[in-house]
């Protein structure tokens, strides 16, 4: 990291600009199942210094870290209560930069653009150095999509990125965690410098205090027989290796973090009595009432933030160019191309050629044939297939990008920096579903409806185009009309299967992710709840569009 460089003074002025808080905790209590980890009075970290965080696998310190950083939500499986105050006032999501063990970049982006997300979502809007100046500062190449970067440089850009988003706290997630003893020592020399040069409170949870050790102005750890954090004095940092082997918890460990997604429901065994599997139906009911209405309310939610509420216009249109790409990108055309070709011509060629007693009937009612073959076609076989082909193959795609998002911790860096994820990805998720669900229906028909005639002229070559033309559209078309009869039918439909696909892609992406099967799971819900809700919104249209008679 080039600290001497003239170049920089402005960016250092600008980081030494921001006075360093100091952290006070008061009254934790963190628990997770019914296990109590944490039942903390008070603690407090000092402003502008390093403060170490050690303790053994299991004791809680990366949900400690989530509690700091406002990242850790209530659940069935994990609760928390206390005060953390970042200053003088209760912390809020967003006021602690985190270094996430996984780094957490955009990888979509290249390392420029992960720096100027964080600068251009900053609170204080004068001049942090531009972005390229970060990056030569921490020596990462600014054009190279992060993915290609090595892991060292990996590691800086998370650094420069949340150091550059003018944070008075820093937090660290395990900084050294799967680094060799010489790439450890590394990013300990980076983590030392960065803080002796901007000045902000660092707090590094680790396990690794071989290496981290060295760099720390206080160090505390995690007393898991007592469920306490305590600060050690420095004579007793040599004790250190000694508390970690013979911490309880080693040879216990409680369920980790990515085990509390399988936690929250009951399994009823062999002795289940038939009271508790009563107590446990009657539970089950109450908690499906619940859930609904909840689902409910977060589809009726889901149309505010349909208002853009960007804090940066600039990045509200760069993710809305990547959920449009995912929908309406080429391949999806020519997805939905392939599927109106086989809808029209099914839908002709079958219903000629196995007419029942074709050669009296053919004759008799071939123009109201291709009349319902066309009002078919446009108003129920296309807008049902096409929906269920968008939700099955768009949807699936952006479900598994949004999982990969939050697998990765791109979801939670997002938080960090102050954004609301909902603002920018379900804003353009479900706008993109509004814009491309029709678009690529209506395109399907298109295709459809030159294959219905392909076949039709193959199997009749004796009747020409204008003849199929004029029976097919025959029950469409409106005198003096631009659209066709039933277009703004249609249009509703597609408007709300596009919605509420647009809501289940966005919803079960953006759900918890342990692991690369819950990324799978999370795709095959989305796939089995959007076709679902998409057969009720025609249901329901139907009943309404084509009432029954009296």
């Amino acid at each position: 990291m080039k600290s001497n460089d003239s170049d920089f003074t402005s960016t250092e002025r600008a980081a030494r600009s921001i006075e360093p808080l100091p952290i006070e905790v008061r009254q934790l209590r963190l628990q997770v199942q019914e296990k109590t980890l944490i039942e903390q009075q008070e603690l407090h970290f000092r402003p502008g210094k390093i403060n170490l965080l050690l303790g053994p696998s299991g004791a809680g310190k990366s949900l400690f870290l989530k509690i700091l950083a406002g990242l850790l939500e209530q659940s069935t499986a994990v609760s928390w209560g206390g005060e953390i105050l970042i200053g003088d006032r209760p912390a809020r999501v967003g006021d602690a930069g985190v270094v996430f063990q996984s780094f957490a970049l955009f990888d979509e982006f290249s390392a420029e653009k992960n720096i100027r997300f964080a600068l251009d979502h900053r609170r204080q809007k004068w001049s942090h150095g531009s972005a390229t100046q970060w990056l030569e500062m921490f020596g990462v190449p600014g054009k190279t999509r992060t993915t290609l970067l090595s892991g060292g440089q990996r590691q800086r850009l998370a650094i420069a990125r949340t150091m550059a988003s003018d944070r008075p706290v820093v937090l660290f997630d395990e900084p050294t965690s799967g680094l060799d003893h010489a790439n450890a020592q590394r990013v300990a020399t980076w983590i030392r410098q960065s803080q002796q040069q901007f000045g902000q409170t660092s707090v590094i949870v680790t396990h690794d205090f071989e290496n981290l050790l060295g760099i720390a102005d206080h160090v505390y750890f995690f007393d898991v027989a007592d469920k306490q954090i305590i600060e050690l004095p420095r004579e007793q940092w040599g004790t250190i290796a000694q508390r970690l082997e013979q911490s309880p918890i080693l040879q216990k460990e409680p369920a980790k973090l990515g085990d509390l997604g399988s936690l929250s429901g009951s399994v009823i065994g062999n002795g289940a009595t038939p009271e508790s599997l009563g107590a446990k139906l009657g539970s089950a009911v109450v908690n499906f009432l619940d859930t609904t209405t909840w689902f409910v309310v977060e589809i009726l939610r889901s149309l505010w933030y349909l208002i853009p509420m960007w804090k940066s216009g600039l990045w509200g249109w760069r993710f809305h160019r990547q959920s449009l790409g995912l929908v309406i990108g080429p391949a999806n055309w020519f997805y939905m191309g392939i599927a109106g070709v086989i809808i029209g011509w099914i839908a002709t060629h079958f219903t000629f050629r196995f007419l029942p007693f074709r050669n009296y009937t053919e004759p008799l009612i071939i123009e109201n044939l291709l009349s319902a073959i066309g009002f078919a076609t446009y108003r129920i076989l296309v807008p049902i297939i096409g929906t269920i082909l968008v939700a099955a193959h768009c949807g699936a795609a952006v479900t598994a990008e949004l999982g990969g998002k939050k697998l990765s911790g791109q979801l939670d860096a997002m938080r960090s920096f102050g954004v609301s994820p909902r603002r920018y990805l379900q804003h353009s998720v479900v706008w993109s579903f509004l814009l491309g669900m029709p678009t690529l229906v209506f395109f399907a028909f298109f295709v459809a409806q030159t294959a219905s005639q392909i076949s039709f002229n193959f199997t009749h070559p004796d009747h020409g185009y204008s003849m199929w033309r004029q029976y097919y559209f025959n029950r469409l078309e409106l005198p003096d009309g631009w659209f066709f009869d039933g277009t703004w039918w249609t249009l509703a439909k597609l408007i709300c299967c596009g919605w509420v696909v647009g809501f289940f892609s966005y919803y079960f992406g953006s759900q918890d992710k342990f692991s690369q099967r819950d990324v799978s799971q999370a795709v095959t819900r989305t796939i089995l709840w959007s076709t679902i809700a998409i057969l009720v919104v025609h249901l329901i249209f139907a009943f309404w569009e084509f009432p029954l008679p009296r």
